[in-house]
């Protein structure tokens, strides 16, 4: 009961108030990244489902599939934004496009590596 009393006091006080939403410049694209990485993440969840010993021969077609089309579509909004920073997608998408890189071929990894840094190092990408 201490407890629920102390939290009611932090509160009225304003200390429990809720974080400030983050402010980016496309809202929309942020969406799209976001839905991207969580195709992402539920294709290698059904993958590690079915068993990562003997993965299913679709699934893993799929998944490619998948990952080159994330990769296309990344590279499309490269090329009209350059690297989706946090400035204009807000940090999760951010990293939902940093995820998409890392589930990409190396050569493109290797492509993509100095717009990343480069983010990094400008406050665009968090470490």
């Amino acid at each position: 009961m201490k407890t629920c009393a102390l939290l009611l006091l932090l509160h009225s006080l304003g200390a429990c108030a809720a974080p400030e939403a983050e402010s980016f410049g496309n809202p929309a694209l942020s969406e799209e990244l976001l839905h991207m990485a969580e195709a992402d993440q539920a294709i290698r969840q059904e993958l590690i489902a079915g068993g990562i010993v003997q993965p299913s021969l679709e699934l893993i077609t799929r998944m490619m599939a998948l990952d080159a089309e994330h990769l296309t579509r990344l590279q499309e909004i490269i090329d009209e934004y350059g690297w989706p920073g946090t400035s204009l997608v807000g940090s999760d998408a951010s990293h939902a496009a940093f995820l998409i890189v890392q589930h990409g071929n190396h050569r493109t990894q290797e492509q993509m590596l100095p717009l990343v840094k480069a983010a990094f190092q400008n406050g665009g990408l968090d470490g």
